[in-house]
C-alpha cells in the first residue's frame, strides 16, 4: 500500500510509503484525506520521512487540505522528509505553510486538543483497516 493510515485518538496519520509521489499518488492521497474528513477527522499528520521526491500536484493536495481543515478548526502537520524532499519544501517556503516535525510523536504532542475516544483506542495507534472495515487507499 502506498499510503498507510493509522489513527491516534482523533488524529489521522498518513505515512507515504513511496520514494516518489506524483500525480497518481496525489489522487490517492486526496481520496484518503477526503474519506477521513467525511468521517469528521480534521487533524492530520503526513509522514514524508520515506519520500525522496514529490511533485507539485502532491504538494497541492497537502496545501488544499490544510486550508480546508483549518477552516473547521483542524490542522495538518508534516513529518520532515528526507534531505532531497526537505530541500524542496524549504525552497518553496514549506516551513512557512506547514508545521514540520522530526517525529510523529512530536507532531501528536503539538495538537492543542486531542479528543480521546472512549473506550475504543486509548493510547496506541489503530490501523485504518480495523477502524473503517478494510477500506484502503494507494497504488
Amino acid at each position: 500500500m502506498a499510503i498507510k493510515t493509522e489513527y491516534y485518538c482523533d488524529i489521522a496519520i498518513k505515512t507515504i510509503q513511496l520514494k516518489t509521489a506524483t500525480i497518481q499518488q496525489a489522487a490517492n492521497l486526496k481520496q484518503a484525506l477526503e474519506y477521513d474528513m467525511n468521517h469528521k477527522i480534521g487533524k492530520f499528520i503526513i509522514d514524508l520521512s520515506g519520500c525522496e521526491f514529490f511533485d507539485s500536484t502532491f504538494l497541492g493536495v497537502l496545501v488544499v487540505t490544510l486550508k480546508k481543515v483549518r477552516k473547521t478548526g483542524g490542522d495538518l502537520k508534516i513529518i520532515k522528509a528526507n534531505s532531497v524532499s526537505q530541500l524542496l519544501l524549504q525552497r518553496i517556503g514549506g516551513s512557512k505553510i506547514f508545521d514540520m516535525f522530526d517525529t510523529v510523536e512530536e507532531a501528536i504532542k503539538s495538537f492543542d486538543n486531542i479528543n480521546t475516544p472512549q473506550p475504543l483506542y486509548p493510547i496506541n495507534y489503530v490501523s485504518a483497516q480495523s477502524m473503517y472495515n478494510n477500506n484502503s487507499f494507494g497504488v
